[in-house]
């Protein structure tokens, strides 16, 4: 009987990885993948949905039960918008983190440098914005113009997004596309990424890695993914 461990699957780019995992995860199966961040975990996939979760926060006033995601802090500088890390502790004020009535107050405390009360000014008008179609506009559309009016599509194509990837952005708008409502796109999603997929007792999972990297390891099972006619060795 093979183990998950006794399994690879490997691709000739990391930017396959994300189907991949995809794939997996929706049908419960094990996986690890060495040395990188998992497609759930990666930054840019928490921070596209951090602001569609702030959204529809805004939209059904659920500011309260939504201080403890993480969702303002994750978007509060992303893109960067002049809110650094001195800024950050000085919103906080003292709590552990950012809070919708701490966020608010922000706007207008004199203590505050004025770019960081614009910055949250502006932010704010972002939210709004997207509060108002969060629930009338397909998911993938709402991925969509959370990309471009926050400019993360170009902070990320210009190469400035600190080890973020468009691949895995791509990719999050793709399973997006799979969902009818934004509504049931973030519960799909907050399952997945609190979800523990448990191999066997001692079994690792399945092994993802590119075929650059999987040089002198061996499997009894090994696939090669999106392989076909001449796309070796390039």
């Amino acid at each position: 009987l093979l183990r998950y461990q006794d399994m690879a699957v490997l691709f000739r780019e990391w930017r396959q990885s994300a189907a991949v995992e995809r794939a997996l995860a929706a049908r419960g199966l094990p996986y690890d993948l060495a040395d990188r961040l998992r497609f759930y975990e990666r930054p840019e996939v928490r921070e596209v949905l951090s602001y569609l979760t702030l959204a529809r926060a805004m939209r059904h006033c659920r500011s309260a039960e939504e201080d403890e995601s993480g969702a303002l802090e994750a978007v509060i500088n992303v893109p960067p918008r002049g809110i650094g890390p001195n800024s950050l502790h000085r919103l906080r004020g003292g709590q552990p983190f950012l809070t919708w009535g701490l966020f608010f107050a922000g706007m207008v405390r004199p203590d505050l440098r004025e770019q960081v009360r614009q910055s949250c000014r502006d932010l704010f008008e972002l939210l709004a914005g997207f509060s108002h179609e969060v629930d009338d506009v397909p998911p993938e559309r709402m991925v969509q113009e959370v990309l471009e009016r926050t400019g993360y599509r170009s902070w990320l194509e210009e190469d400035f997004g600190a080890g973020r990837s468009m691949y895995a952005v791509d990719a999050l708008q793709k399973e997006a596309a799979s969902h009818n409502t934004t509504a049931a796109f973030l519960r799909a999603m907050r399952v997945k990424m609190r979800a523990r997929l448990d191999a066997r007792p001692g079994d690792l999972g399945v092994t993802l890695s590119s075929i650059h990297g999987a040089k002198g390891l061996e499997w009894p099972l090994v696939v090669i993914a999106g392989l076909y006619e001449g796309s070796l060795p390039h």
